[in-house]
């Protein structure tokens, strides 16, 4: 049963309700619901999700207060939907509150930062098809000029020359944004990868102390639990598999299949930026690339510069787990015979990569967030 007062009007409501909150009808005939804190004569105290507010007097048309039981039971839906809140943390969980809370925000900077990763990924592939396209106009542009007289039709020929001159600077400049966009990929990946340790190591914390038994009264064992769930359903946003991993004197390999099509052994590098494929075996999953374009240089690990030409696969998948529009470099020679390339960062940072030799197997863990 749920009352309402203006001055002696008194309604009695029919219905009652689990979790009523006290509803305060405004003049324009809108209302607020929370429940009412403390009343004076100019105004009241409205406490609602979130915090408190003050109504004034003169805006309201009614107040309906809920019963004392429904407004328990409204506190205690508010308890769980806002434990972090600090009306409800016990004393003694304060700290696990604040590193939870933290984790939290560090969420929304991985959900935001994954997101980027595929939106520059796609950025990426079409840069390269712009830059792509515009070259081949100014290669065109090129031949033509060759094939001018400048004494015959000097504007048109200067025409020609300011259209190379126009092509060759957004060639320039779509190149440029490519070459940024790898440190731009790093710098999101390393978000993610830090929410990635920090969950980590808040989940288990949480699991042990309340495996052990934590939390010295009713309601920080209550509090405790709500951690519990609430890292329980993070934990659903990653996904973990695993890879059959052979040890032999190339190092740790496993097969790898690149664009759905063609699968290679490939040597796990974490020190390789990127995902290195021989020229042979480029050739055979059908990559093309630009030579006048798509040059780059590479440090291997023993310091050694090597030229090669970049490219970005459409996939590359390792076990159950893959990752689209991956970075990668073709180069002339494999690292070693019966060897397709280096699995290097470009795919080993889209998880959390861990090989455990003992039982021959590469492990991924992969953030994948809901909406």
């Amino acid at each position: 049963m749920c009352v309402a007062r203006h001055g002696l009007l008194l309604v009695i409501m029919g219905i009652a309700c689990i979790a009523c909150a006290d509803r305060v009808t405004l003049n324009n005939g809108r209302h607020l619901d929370g429940l009412v804190v403390s009343e004076g004569r100019d105004a009241i105290t409205l406490r609602v999700e979130g915090g408190e507010m003050q109504v004034a007097r003169r805006r309201i048309k009614e107040v309906r207060y809920s019963t004392p039981a429904q407004s328990r039971a409204l506190e205690e839906s508010w308890k769980r939907k806002y434990f972090l809140h600090e009306d409800y943390i016990p004393p003694g969980m304060a700290d696990l509150a604040k590193r939870m809370r933290a984790l939290r925000d560090r969420r929304k900077a991985a959900v935001s930062a994954h997101r980027g990763i595929e939106s520059s990924a796609v950025r990426e592939k079409q840069l390269r098809r712009e830059r792509d396209s515009l070259h081949a106009e100014l290669v065109q542009a090129g031949e033509e000029l060759q094939r001018m007289d400048p004494q015959k039709d000097v504007h048109a020929y200067n025409k020609r020359v300011a259209l190379m001159n126009s092509l060759r600077s957004q060639v320039t400049t779509k190149s440029e944004a490519l070459q940024a966009m790898p440190e731009l990929k790093r710098g999101r990946q390393d978000v993610v990868a830090a929410y990635r340790q920090d969950f980590a190591a808040l989940r288990s914390q949480v699991v042990a102390f309340h495996s052990g038994g934590g939390g010295g009264n009713s309601e920080e064992r209550v509090f405790l639990n709500r951690l519990l769930i609430e890292t329980g359903r993070m934990a659903t946003e990653f996904h973990t598999n695993t890879a059959p991993l052979n040890h032999d004197r190339y190092g740790h390999t496993v097969q790898a299949t690149i664009n759905g099509k063609e699968q290679g052994r490939f040597v796990v590098d974490t020190g390789a930026a990127v995902v290195t494929l021989s020229e042979a075996f480029a050739k055979q999953v059908g990559l093309e690339w630009n030579t006048e374009t798509d040059g780059v240089e590479l440090i291997l690990a023993n310091g050694d510069r090597v030229n090669g030409f970049g490219v970005l696969l459409d996939s590359v998948a390792v076990g159950g787990m893959s990752a689209r529009h991956v970075r990668g470099v073709v180069l002339e020679r494999p690292p070693a015979e019966e060897i397709s390339g280096l699995l290097g960062m470009s795919f080993l940072d889209r998880f959390q990569v861990k090989i455990t030799p003992g039982n021959e197997r590469l492990t991924f863990t992969r953030f994948s967030p809901g909406e």
